[in-house]
């Protein structure tokens, strides 16, 4: 298999080989679909006039050099306050904010989330390195004998 190949020739690996890569590749799946958590950010009251509702999205691709493409969440609330919620894995990279009419008050943060729930924000710098690093395959073709 070369690293640039999207494809296999599952013909160059043996029984035990291809085992030990069916195993690693359901428990890597089975680890991520067991770390899902809800996210939730709560919102005080604000202008409706001025600002938009927040908003929070999970980052799910990020090539390099362009923008990063959101799934977003939801906003459960109204002008008087409320929350933002979205599921994420534990690692994954979300964004979250809220649009004003002056370009001053809008804001927008980053941040990791955390195997509590929690999230730690963190810069863009580090999200984009910290998604570029979950998103790197974790199979090592080298521990497979090739």
């Amino acid at each position: 298999m070369s690293a640039s190949s999207d494809t296999c020739d599952f013909k160059m690996f043996n029984n035990d080989e291809l085992r030990r890569l069916i195993v690693a590749a359901t428990t890597e799946l089975t680890s991520r679909e067991n770390s899902c958590v809800r996210i939730e950010i709560e919102f005080d009251s604000y202008n409706q006039y001025r600002f938009s509702k927040p908003w929070i999205a999970r980052v799910v691709d990020w090539p390099v050099g362009g923008h990063c493409e959101l799934r977003f969440g939801v906003y459960q609330g109204d002008a008087d306050g409320g929350f933002v919620e979205i599921t994420a894995n534990i690692g994954d990279v979300v964004r979250w904010g809220q649009k004003s009419s002056s370009v001053t008050k809008t804001f927008s943060r980053w941040g990791i989330v955390q195997a509590d729930g929690r999230i730690t924000r963190v810069s863009q710098a580090v999200a984009f390195r910290a998604f570029r690093d979950s998103a790197e395959p974790s199979l090592d073709t080298e521990t497979l004998g090739h």
